[in-house]
């Protein structure tokens, strides 16, 4: 067994890899709900007895729960550390974009045939939050890439 195989580092990557995803996710979703809890108390004095902003924050979660589990987890795990999408301004914009465009092909799906792709991608104000939360990822995933992903053995 040469000392490559032996080093405890090896199996630090998956761990991080792990971390480093579920945090980004995390960031991405505190980032956007407290936008939204920004702009609610604006309007209002307080959260206090609003289920509103509850079941926003808890829909969110689901959707960063299952944007986690698809898509973060696989590619913490098969994309190089020195990829070019770790650059936090490319993984920044790609997470934004994707973030909008799941959040258009959502609401795509559900909403009746008479409203356009277009209406819904650009004047659905869940699509720029979607955006938002998206980007907020990407960026934590790119100024963080160094630490969470040990460079692999060539």
């Amino acid at each position: 067994m040469s000392d490559l195989e032996k080093s405890p580092r090896l199996k630090m990557p998956w761990r991080r890899a792990v971390a480093g995803s579920f945090l980004a996710g995390l960031f991405g979703w505190v980032v956007m709900n407290g936008y939204l809890m920004a702009l609610f108390l604006r309007q209002h004095e307080s959260l206090k007895g609003n289920i509103g902003f509850t079941l926003v924050a808890a829909f969110s979660a689901l959707f960063v729960l299952v944007v986690w589990l698809a898509v973060l987890m696989p590619i913490y795990h098969g994309v190089s550390s020195e990829s070019v999408i770790w650059r936090w301004p490319i993984s920044t914009l790609l997470g934004a974009v994707s973030g909008w465009v799941v959040m258009a092909v959502f609401f795509a799906s559900s909403t009746p045939n008479h409203v356009s792709f277009v209406a819904l991608l650009f004047q659905n104000p869940y699509n720029w939050l979607a955006g938002l939360c998206g980007g907020s990822i990407g960026l934590f995933a790119g100024l963080t890439a160094r630490y969470f992903h040990a460079n692999r053995p060539r």
